[in-house]
């Protein structure tokens, strides 16, 4: 519960900033859940694959590389 208020604290802090930021909750779905079971199962792939994981999460939201800012509105 911890790492969670953690997170949750940090992407309200973002929020305030200004920046983009998004639901704890749909940041554990698309990321850290996934995460932690491959660390339980597969911890080979944790590596290789965190990066890929918040790629696809950025992408979804449209904060990507080569996505435009959403507007925060």
């Amino acid at each position: 519960m911890e790492r969670t208020d953690s997170v949750r604290g940090m992407l309200e802090r973002a929020g305030a900033r200004g920046e983009p930021s998004v639901d704890a909750l749909r940041c554990f779905e698309a990321v850290v859940g996934p995460l932690y079971g491959y660390a339980l199962m597969v911890p080979a792939l944790v590596s290789p694959r965190a990066p890929i994981l918040v790629g696809e999460f950025l992408a979804d939201l449209g904060l990507g590389p080569d996505s435009q800012p959403r507007d925060p509105s």
